[in-house]
This record gives structure tokens, C-alpha cells and sequence, in this order.
């Protein structure tokens, strides 16, 4: 069936790397995009932002180049939350966040992802991964993980195969209803 709803290339990108946030199942997904002129994609993150603004999400470029552009979706309130668990406040301490709000947070990565030759691995807080698991990385990012998936697994392999399992339905379906003709809008679940 032919897309009766017109997609953009953005909106489409969104929906393949984004889809278990866009569903509420995630915190935050990052992802890089090229080809855009600075003044289109801007354009473009401002009139998604209307689009989720019901919905609780939130699109920022994180880094950005001429031909290069490093996205994040997410959910401020899922955020604030993870930042304020007490192990993701210990790794960001570590990592030279003083504060846990969460706008300070954002700005203190794009600061480190734009001033560090090192990729600041605390990123994965940003996105919803298990503290466990970004503190095993930052310890040692070549260490034996008990299974890989959206991230390295050291601790609950279990779970997290459970979940990297939920986050591949959710791309899968979000990515067979756009082709089915669904709007971006449709796919979207409001505020959690």
C-alpha cells in the first residue's frame, strides 16, 4: 500500500531510530543524520517539536557541524527521573555534572561532545540505560559484558534481552504502520 501521509525524510529517520521512545518504552534515543542544510533541519526539529509537544517528547540537536548532525529525542520527565536515581547521580558526579537537573545535564553533554576528543559514555543515562550498565562501560568499555543489545549488558542479562526484544517489535511495527500510510502523529503516545 502506498504512504497516503507524506513523511518526512527527518520524521522517517525519527521512527527508525526512535521508535520505543516515540512509544513511551524508552527514556531517549540519539541518532546522527546528514545531508541537511542548518536552517532546514532546524526548521525541521522546530515544527517536529510542535507535533510532540503533546505527547511529552523533545527533539535537540546535540552537536552540530555543516554536514553533520547528532539528534536526541526524548522524554523530559523519564529524564529527570533517571537522573535522580542514586547510581546515576554517583556516575555523573564522576563524569563532572554538578547539578542533576536536567537542563544543566544537557548542556553540560553538549559542552563535552562538542569540547571532548572522548565520546562521553554517561550518554547512555541520557538514553535509559541501567546505571549498572553504564558505569560497567565507563569502568571498562573492552571488558567481557554478559550479552550486548541497544548496550553492553554487565549486570540483569535476562531483562535487558527482554527488553532490547520489546524495542525490536516496537521498531518493527512503527516501521510497518508508516509504510501502511500512518502519520508520525498517529504513532505517538502522550505523556508519560
Amino acid at each position: 500500500m502506498k504512504n497516503k501521509n507524506h513523511i518526512s525524510l527527518l520524521e522517517k529517520r525519527v521512527v527508525e531510530q526512535c521508535a520505543p521512545t516515540l512509544a513511551g518504552l524508552k527514556t531517549g534515543s540519539l541518532f546522527s543524520l546528514r545531508g541537511f542544510s542548518s536552517s532546514g533541519l532546524l526548521s525541521e526539529i522546530c515544527d517536529l517539536n510542535r507535533k510532540f509537544r503533546s505527547s511529552g517528547l523533545l527533539l535537540i540537536p546535540l552537536k552540530k557541524t555543516e554536514d553533520f548532525a547528532l539528534l536526541y529525542l526524548y522524554r523530559p520527565g523519564c529524564l529527570k527521573r533517571d537522573l535522580l536515581d542514586p547510581d546515576a547521580v554517583r556516575i555523573m558526579r564522576r563524569s563532572g555534572y554538578r547539578s542533576s537537573d536536567t537542563s544543566y545535564c544537557i548542556l553540560r553533554l553538549c559542552r563535552r561532545l562538542r569540547e571532548e576528543s572522548a565520546f562521553p559514555h554517561e550518554i547512555g543515562l541520557f538514553l535509559g540505560y541501567p546505571p549498572k550498565d553504564v558505569e560497567g562501560f565507563i569502568r571498562d568499555p573492552n571488558c567481557a559484558c554478559a550479552c550486548k543489545g541497544c548496550w553492553k549488558v554487565y549486570s540483569e542479562p535476562d531483562k535487558a534481552a527482554r527488553i532490547f526484544e520489546r524495542y525490536r517489535q516496537c521498531t518493527a511495527c512503527y516501521l510497518r504502520r508508516i509504510k501502511e500510510g500512518s502519520s508520525l502523529e498517529q504513532l505517538l503516545v502522550s505523556g508519560l
